[in-house]
């Protein structure tokens, strides 16, 4: 999950400096997309499971 959030935030990097010619607006922009992939994702996902941290589980449908 690192590597995925590190890599995309480094690419985001090198667009917005190369498009916008600001290295600070290019920095600003790889940390908000880094932190909001980090916590972000997690947070979606830790909602989607519930507050015990386990993924919901499937009830077996009953052949009838």
């Amino acid at each position: 999950m690192v590597a995925l959030a590190l890599g995309l935030s480094t690419d985001l990097y090198v667009v917005f400096a190369k498009v916008l010619a600001s290295k600070a607006a290019a920095l600003a922009g790889a940390l908000v997309l880094f932190f909001g992939m980090w916590f972000g994702v997690t947070l979606t996902m830790r909602a989607r499971r519930g507050r015990s941290g386990r993924a919901p589980r499937r009830r077996a449908e009953a052949h009838a």
